[in-house]
Order: structure tokens, then sequence, then C-alpha cells
């Protein structure tokens, strides 16, 4: 149906359409994340700034303010 409403953002799909990659890309996501900390050992979150988790499935937040000491 060309003229039905776009679902909301699901990132990996859900049920039989989940994306077969959901695993590789959460693995490297948090390796790099790891990565990122151990080579930036100074980098905090900015004054005042609190994450705010977003999303029914997602469950990340939209933005992070981040400040290198």
């Amino acid at each position: 149906d060309l003229f039905r409403a776009a679902p909301g953002q699901l990132a990996f799909g859900a049920g039989r359409h989940r994306c077969l990659g959901v695993q590789l890309a959460r693995l490297t996501a948090g390796s790099g994340l790891q990565a990122l900390l151990e080579a930036l050992p100074r980098l905090a979150w900015a004054p005042g700034f609190r994450p705010a988790p977003e999303g029914l499935l997602t469950r990340a937040p939209a933005a992070l303010h981040v400040r290198l000491h």
C-alpha cells in the first residue's frame, strides 16, 4: 500500500522482519564505545546534561551532550 502511513522508527525491525545483523551491530557499537572511552578518559557529560531515554522499543537518548576536560 503506497499510501499507508509510515511506521514509527523500529531501529532493527521486529518479528519476522527483524534485522539479521542486529547482534553484530550491537557488538560493533559496544566495541566502538569502549574504544572511545578508553581513548578519551577525560570525556564527561556536559554540565547539567542528563540522558533521557526515548522510544518504546529502542530506549535510547535522542542526544548525548559531552565535553572533553
